[in-house]
């Protein structure tokens, strides 16, 4: 668990494989951000998103059926990190408002910008959505720019969502790769029929978190989930930190959002709005507000 933070770096590599970014390339990102409720991510052109000869989603659930736990998140790190195998909509983000309350009174207003669902391998037309262990979605994240969602922000997707999907949840073989399969595919199925072509969509999964409660637990091994929302706005999985860092399972998602915040005309990474004692409540909603990551 890491309580310090980095400034965010434009010109790193953003998104997928091994590539040679260009500053350019950061800066347009970050230009198109600012100016459209959906914006396109930079991504290094050496590396083509959906390419044919790249597995599918359920051949990488098969894959995944005879690992064990830890060759399973590297060869899922493997194919999103190093070939670039993932659909089109990890390349796009919503601008979706955040409001809060200053400690004066005053209504404070910022934009963050989530990708349009949960992080998944294959190809457009064939990919699985996919848990990760905390670390590594971290590591997914600061190779992409990118951040993992706090509570308050978990929230303010789920408002700002184009697609609000009804939760649905499973009791059996909850940590199974098959059952990852079996989710994903009544996900597709409650998609089947609808407009979702650049569109955000909420509420068929948990976030995993960053909460600073994780800073102040005995034990540090410990991963924050929250989310699934109901048709009435209310999560069915209230901010738990009770499983190991290890376990993942079928209902867990990894939104991932771009790490530049934009607040009256300035841009601010998560842990630099996370540290300010008044732009924090932007972002978080907790007792206690800090900089934290996995």
């Amino acid at each position: 668990m890491r309580s310090s933070y980095r400034p965010c770096v434009f010109c790193k590599l953003f998104l997928f494989g091994p590539g040679f970014m260009l500053l350019l390339l950061g800066m347009s990102a970050c230009s198109s951000s600012s100016n459209s409720t959906q914006t396109s991510v930079s991504q290094p052109s050496t590396a083509k998103l959906g390419s044919t000869n790249k597995p599918t989603g359920p051949e990488i659930i098969g894959a995944l059926r005879s690992l064990s736990l830890e060759e399973r998140e590297t060869y899922l790190l493997h194919q999103l990190l190093t070939e670039a195998n993932g659909p089109d909509f990890l390349r796009k983000t919503k601008r979706v408002p955040l409001l809060a309350v200053s400690p004066q009174g005053d209504t404070l207003r910022g934009y963050c910008f989530p990708l349009l669902d949960y992080l998944a391998v294959g190809g457009n037309k064939d990919f699985v959505r996919v848990p990760l262990q905390p670390q590594n979605a971290q590591t997914v994240a600061e190779a992409w720019s990118c951040t993992l969602p706090t509570r308050k922000i978990v929230d303010a997707i789920y408002a700002a969502a184009d697609v609000k999907l009804e939760p649905y949840p499973l009791t059996q073989h909850r940590d199974s790769v098959t059952t990852f399969l079996e989710h994903n595919q009544i996900i597709q199925g409650q998609l089947k029929g609808k407009n979702k072509q650049g569109l955000l969509i909420a509420g068929h999964k948990k976030d995993v978190v960053l909460s600073p409660r994780l800073l102040r637990l005995e034990k540090k091994d410990r991963v924050a989930i929250y989310g699934w929302h109901k048709p009435d706005g209310r999560p069915i999985q209230p901010l738990y930190l009770g499983h190991v860092a290890w376990y993942t399972d079928y209902s867990h998602g990894i939104r991932l959002l771009y790490n530049r915040f934009e607040v009256n005309g300035r841009y601010y990474t998560l842990q630099e709005l996370l540290a300010d004692p008044v732009l924090s409540r932007l972002v978080c909603d907790e007792d206690i507000c800090e900089p934290v990551q996995y």
